[in-house]
């Protein structure tokens, strides 16, 4: 049935497992994704833009090293996964689950966080797909 997950990667054990599980149960390819906040949320007005720089430089390669290591575990486990990362937030979700061809979406309640929690309101009829959205509590 879903043929390619979107997931976008938080950091619960619980939500790993359970993209595992609906990736075996449907003999589905992952696609790890994580969004690059544009800012980054480490930013300080009184800091300097080459910190900035340093700053978002450091969480880009972080970001691609924890997917790196993630698709290593996936495949590890028998799962077919690849991945991606993209400078954007969660509005640029849809155009990535289109662009990819997804069937699913997997994007935890926490990557909503810079937006109060809300998805804006034209975003949910917009998909191409179903979307989960797990709680990071």
């Amino acid at each position: 049935m879903f043929k390619k997950i979107l997931y976008v990667v938080s950091e619960k054990q619980e939500e790993k497992q359970m993209v595992k599980e609906l990736a075996r149960a449907h003999n589905s390819d992952v696609l790890l994704s994580a969004m690059l906040a544009i800012g980054c949320g480490h930013e300080v007005s009184t800091e300097g833009a080459t910190r900035r720089r340093v700053l978002r430089e450091d969480h880009e390669r972080k970001s691609w090293h924890d997917l790196y290591r993630l698709e290593e575990e996936f495949k590890a486990d028998g799962i077919r996964a690849s991945v991606m990362a993209r400078e954007g937030d969660v509005d640029d979700i849809q155009a990535v689950a289109h662009n990819t061809g997804s069937d699913l979406i997997i994007l935890s309640s926490s990557s909503l966080a810079g937006d109060n929690y809300r998805l804006p309101d034209e975003f949910i009829p917009s998909l191409p797909c179903p979307i989960i959205i797990t709680n990071a509590a």
